[in-house]
């Protein structure tokens, strides 16, 4: 990511103006021009994690816009990230090119879900599946493309009405496109879509979490051969996880950004390497397997659907016009890498696919020993990353419009939060010990929603406000939602029917 090249200074009084006028003042009358310089600064630096966070992982990736900061400039949410974390010195400035966004997204599509592609080639058939592959780059491409035009008309609508936004979170889209959708409870205004996302980003990030114990656990047998069983192993590292998620700076963790890398890198290697050798293509594998294909999408939505992550992302690009352009090329590449891994990978290992294709190599091979340890460690030092997203919602909403750091109190509350999050994490990864069938449900669900029903809904209704909506944008768009919809319903359905 770009350096700072002398436009700090300018970026923070924009910053600065922003907050007195968004802030409420008797939110910040009685802080000094110093402690409100301060507090922007650090606002800043949050930003700045968005993208070290956003280079690790499709599973990662997700996550990411809860931990912004915005709710200080909107005076109705609480302190964000914690305040040791907002001393983090800045290392990054906006202004990324379309080559690096290009890269960013593909590193967020290509990840740990791949290892899953192989199976659900199987459960979709090895022609439907490549082929419904490239289909679902190509809508993941035009929704995402779609959620950041949403973004941008909102702001500027924003700006016309006197209200000086420059950014949006992907909650504060759904609140602004659908303001009719609120009600009042307790003196507090409270909107429907706004609230749907955050659920869809709290559940995302506590089922993705349970996929990682999933994936970290899962060795524990073959490495020690029987001694430590995948259950155990799972109680094993939940107070290791614990410790972990009570972390208040990521920057110890930054290590894991290179690591991640390095590991699917290799396992993807490991894959075809051992498959090559050992296995010959088969091209007589079905073409399509109509009844199961549901099972395909979970996995693939998992990988394909990072609609979370993409407006941070446009918001760092030096000219953020430039953004659809980059998205299409990116996923581009995104498409044909995993429509190919998966396919190759079908057809190299067959039927007996496992879950995770990882587990389909020799067990006692000390190559695949090496990734599968590396894998896990890096799946392991992510979770409190992962976690971040849903913990910043819950906490945000128990100790709303603070602007000093925890007394001891308040650091155990987020303590105990942290602690129940990752309890659910892990007891979802003990109800659904599969691999493949937790990225089913993770991906069937929350990212049918996230990715394919809410962008052309927000689109929908902007349009319709604007009075610009057509049959030419409005049939394509009702035809999304309901593939979303079905995608979400069918696939869901046939998991926990098969569980």
């Amino acid at each position: 990511n770009a350096e700072y090249m002398g436009k700090n200074q300018v970026h923070t009084n924009e910053a600065h103006r922003d907050l007195s006028r968004t802030q409420p003042h008797s939110m910040t009358d009685h802080l000094s021009e110093d402690t409100k310089l301060g507090l922007h600064n650090r606002l800043i630096a949050v930003d700045d994690l968005d993208f070290e966070m956003s280079r690790k992982d499709s599973l990662v990736s997700s996550f990411i816009e809860s931990a912004k900061f915005e709710g200080y400039l909107e005076g109705k949410k609480g302190d964000g990230m914690d305040i040791s974390l907002l001393d983090k010195p800045h290392a990054e400035q906006q202004g990324q090119s379309p080559f690096q966004v290009i890269v960013n997204l593909f590193k967020c599509a290509v990840g740990s879900g791949s290892f899953n592609l192989p199976s659900a080639f199987k459960h979709g058939g090895l022609w439907l599946s490549f082929f419904s592959t490239c289909f679902l780059g190509f809508l993941s491409a035009f929704t995402i493309n779609q959620l950041a035009w949403c973004e941008r008309e909102l702001v500027s609508t924003l700006q016309a009405a006197g209200r000086h936004r420059t950014r949006l979170s992907y909650i504060e889209v759904g609140r602004e496109a659908f303001p009719m959708l609120a009600f009042t409870v307790g003196g507090r205004r409270i909107n429907i879509m706004a609230v749907i996302i955050s659920v869809g980003i709290i559940l995302t990030s506590i089922g993705v979490c349970g996929v990682y114990v999933i994936f970290v656990s899962k060795p524990f047998p073959d490495l020690t051969n029987g001694a430590i069983s995948q259950l155990d192993a799972t109680l094993i590292i939940f107070p290791l996880l614990v410790l972990m998620s009570w972390i208040r700076d990521f920057r110890y963790l930054s290590f894991t950004s290179v690591l991640g890398d390095i590991a699917v890198s290799a396992g993807l290697i490991t894959v075809l390497a051992f498959g090559f050798v050992e296995h010959d293509m088969d091209w007589t594998l079905p073409a399509a397997n109509v009844e199961t294909f549901p099972k395909f999408f979970g996995g693939t939505a998992f990988l394909f659907a990072i609609h979370i992550v993409v407006l941070p992302l446009m918001q760092t690009m030096k000219e953020p016009s430039k953004f659809p352009r980059a998205t299409n090329v990116s996923y581009v590449f995104i498409s044909v890498v995993n429509a190919l891994f998966g396919a190759i990978g079908y057809m190299l290992f067959g039927d007996t696919v496992e879950g995770n294709v990882i587990d389909s190599l020799p067990t006692d091979s000390g190559v695949v020993i090496a990734v599968r340890i590396l894998l896990a460690i890096d799946l392991f030092f992510t979770v409190p990353m992962v976690m971040s997203a849903a913990r910043e919602l819950i906490e945000n909403g128990i100790f709303p419009h603070k602007l000093t750091p925890d007394s001891w109190k308040q650091c155990w509350v987020r303590n105990f939060i942290r602690t129940c999050l990752v309890a659910l994490a892990v007891l979802f990864a003990y109800e659904v010990p599969h691999f493949d069938v937790a990225l089913d449900l993770v991906g069937g669900f929350t990212n049918s929603l996230m990715g394919f029903i809410i962008p052309p809904a927000i689109y929908l209704m902007i349009k319709y406000k604007s009075k610009t909506l057509t049959w030419f944008n409005g049939i394509p768009n009702l035809l999304i939602i309901a593939f979303g919809f079905t995608a979400l319903i069918s696939t869901t359905t046939m998991t926990i029917t098969n569980m």
